[in-house]
């Protein structure tokens, strides 16, 4: 006869930034109104390696970006 143990290991998770917009003033070069943030739960030991960044929008005076990191 054998027995089957159940182990629950417990993992630690970190609540990170997945995403988030942001303004880039042209006229005077500066960014500003960070905003649209999305988060993600990863397990503790996970790091995120690099970003995208991308233009969305914008009007005459700022353009919008938006971040993705992964």
């Amino acid at each position: 006869m054998f027995s089957i143990g159940l182990f629950q290991s417990s993992i630690s998770a970190v609540t990170v930034t997945k995403s988030y917009r942001y303004d880039w003033n042209t006229v005077w070069e500066y960014s500003t109104n960070y905003h649209d943030h999305q988060y993600a739960r990863i397990p503790s030991r996970s790091r995120y390696y690099s970003y995208s960044e991308y233009k969305v929008g914008g009007s005459w005076n700022y353009a919008r970006y938006e971040v993705i990191n992964y």
